[in-house]
């Protein structure tokens, strides 16, 4: 494995830890997720989501892809995705190999208040972001990944706007400076 490609690993696998570290959820969802992955099928997953013990909804969704990456396949992130102040919740497609990197790809169900309580939807674009990263400070989602060169990163960034994301400016480079101990 060559240097440039462990470290989008590592970068990859160090978002999904610090989502999961840094939830201020405003509601505590209780989430199972099984993962489906039968010979010949392709891989999915059944979540069940409960609030206050009681089931708020079964969530299915199946990959077009094998993920190259099946340990981060299922992991769950609750985070107020879309900014309306109500925790929805990213589920990671696993890590799929694009050259020379990893990219890691969700699934995102954008939660919704009812007459019935809380119900789920998921917005089938944001699968297509690579290396999603949701920044709550500037309301944005941003997509990122490592050029060529080994110590550059590509961004872009989307916000929400009538409950579409979409691309907002162009994207722009940032140089990484690596430190070798």
């Amino acid at each position: 494995m060559n240097k440039r490609n462990l470290i989008s690993k590592l970068m990859a696998c160090a978002f999904c830890c610090c989502a999961s570290l840094s939830l201020h959820a405003q509601e505590d969802y209780d989430v199972s997720l099984r993962i489906v992955d039968e010979q010949g099928a392709q891989p999915g997953y059944e979540c069940i989501v409960r609030l206050d013990g009681k089931t708020l909804q079964v969530l299915e969704a199946r990959v077009e892809d094998r993920p190259d990456q099946m340990d981060s396949f299922g992991n769950v992130i609750q985070k107020d995705v879309n900014f309306d102040g109500l925790d929805d919740l990213l589920i990671c497609l696993g890590g799929m190999s694009v050259t020379d990197q990893t990219f890691m790809y969700y699934d995102a169900w954008i939660a919704r208040r009812t007459s019935d309580g809380i119900t789920f939807t998921r917005y089938e674009d944001f699968r297509d972001i690579a290396n999603a990263e949701v920044d709550s400070a500037k309301k944005r989602i941003l997509s990122h990944y490592l050029v060529r060169d080994g110590v550059t990163y590509n961004y872009t960034q989307k916000r929400w706007q009538d409950g579409e994301l979409k691309t907002i400016g162009k994207s722009w480079n940032v140089k990484k400076k690596l430190v070798v101990k």
